[in-house]
C-alpha cells in the first residue's frame, strides 16, 4: 500500500554510508587495521540492514505500477479476511485478503490471490463480495491485488 520508504532503512543506510566513509578516511590516515575493519564490517551492515528493505519496496512497487498499466483485471471473489499469523511487528499481526478466481475459458484452474499485508481489520471497508486483481497476462501466478481504495491506516 505505501510507496514511501521508512525513515528507520533511510536512516539505516546514511549511517552505514558514514561509517563506510569513516574506515576509509581511517585507513587512508594510518589506523590500526582491526579499527578500520570493524568500522568498515559495522557500517557495511548498518547499509544493508537500510538497503535490502529498500530495494526490496522498489522491486513491489516497480511490479504493482506495472501490473496496474498492462495487466489484465478480473474480479475475484473474496473468500475471507484473515490475520496473517506467519508475520508480526511490534507483536501486532495484519490483516490479508484471499480471493479466488477462475478463468471462464478455463474453469478447472482455480487461482487464489492474497493482499499485501493491511494494518488494520479491512473487513468493514469492503463495500462488494470481490477484489479487482491485475494478472500478468503471460503469468496469473504474478498478481497485484488492488487494496488502493483503503486508507492507509485506521484511527481508534
Amino acid at each position: 500500500m505505501n510507496k514511501k520508504l521508512g525513515w528507520f532503512a533511510i536512516g539505516c543506510m546514511v549511517a552505514g554510508l558514514l561509517m563506510l566513509i569513516g574506515a576509509v578516511i581511517a585507513f587512508l590516515s594510518g589506523e590500526a587495521f582491526n579499527s578500520v575493519m570493524l568500522l568498515a564490517v559495522i557500517g557495511a551492515m548498518f547499509f544493508l540492514i537500510g538497503f535490502v528493505p529498500a530495494v526490496s519496496k522498489y522491486r513491489a512497487n516497480k511490479k504493482r505500477d506495472e501490473l496496474l498499466r498492462s495487466g489484465r483485471a478480473v474480479e475475484a471473489k473474496i473468500e475471507n479476511v484473515n490475520m496473517n499469523m506467519m508475520y508480526s511487528s511490534s507483536g501486532r499481526n495484519p490483516y490479508i485478503i484471499t480471493c479466488r478466481w477462475s478463468d471462464a475459458l478455463n474453469p478447472d484452474e482455480v487461482y487464489q490471490f492474497r493482499s499485501e499485508n493491511i494494518w488494520y481489520d479491512p473487513k468493514s471497508m469492503l463495500t462488494k463480495d470481490t477484489m479487482t486483481v491485475y494478472l500478468d497476462q503471460k503469468n496469473p501466478k504474478r498478481y497485484y491485488m488492488d487494496i488502493r481504495f483503503l486508507p492507509e491506516t485506521v484511527n481508534g
